[in-house]
């Protein structure tokens, strides 16, 4: 359970610099832009690959039985959780509905889960993502990030929506490499 936590601790720490543009931007004067990009990616991957391990090494704690339809659910929920993430980056018109589709793709990530996972592990994991994105977009908000009100044409959904489907057919199939679960029953 330690790794677990230092990894989440490890991974959001370093992703709540941009809470502090003052001090991001320090660090950036001290370090030089590609650096700081390149140390501050490091670590992510280094807090992400311990969330990884840490999951994997954690015994089973049951703390709530999920509903016996909570994975379709999930599932369901994976779907729009990548379509925002992707969308944010491929001129989409997901930043007209949102300034923030990223942090909304995972809280559907999130919220999905922790109806499908009942065990500590679990709702560790997945509470920390929640909770971080919510204190993202109110922080984002306080330094004023809007939606976008000019709109892209329909067809620049194409791109995103093909990237989404490979992506949800990709994390589906490798989910058990990735997570240690098998989503055969879905």
């Amino acid at each position: 359970m330690s790794l677990l936590i230092v990894g989440i601790s490890v991974f959001m720490l370093v992703h709540t610099l941009p809470w502090l543009p003052a001090l991001r931007l320090r660090v950036i004067n001290a370090l030089g832009e590609k650096p700081y990009k390149g140390i501050y990616s490091l670590i992510s991957l280094s807090g992400f690959v311990m969330i990884v391990l840490g999951m994997r090494g954690v015994p089973y704690v049951p703390v709530y039985e999920p509903a016996a339809s909570a994975h379709i659910v999930t599932a369901a929920l994976m779907f729009p959780a990548l379509y925002l993430l992707i969308g944010r980056r491929t001129g989409s018109n997901v930043r007209r509905l949102t300034a923030h589709p990223m942090m909304w793709g995972i809280s559907f990530w999130a919220g999905g889960h922790l109806l499908a996972n009942g065990d500590l592990a679990s709702l560790i994991l997945f509470c920390s993502f929640l909770i971080y994105s919510v204190l993202d977009m109110l922080s984002a908000n306080s330094r004023g990030a809007r939606p976008v009100s000019e709109a892209a044409p329909l067809t620049a959904e194409i791109k995103p929506l093909m990237i989404t489907i490979i992506a949800y057919v990709l994390l589906f199939s490798l989910h058990p490499w990735i997570a240690g679960v098998s989503l055969g029953g879905v």
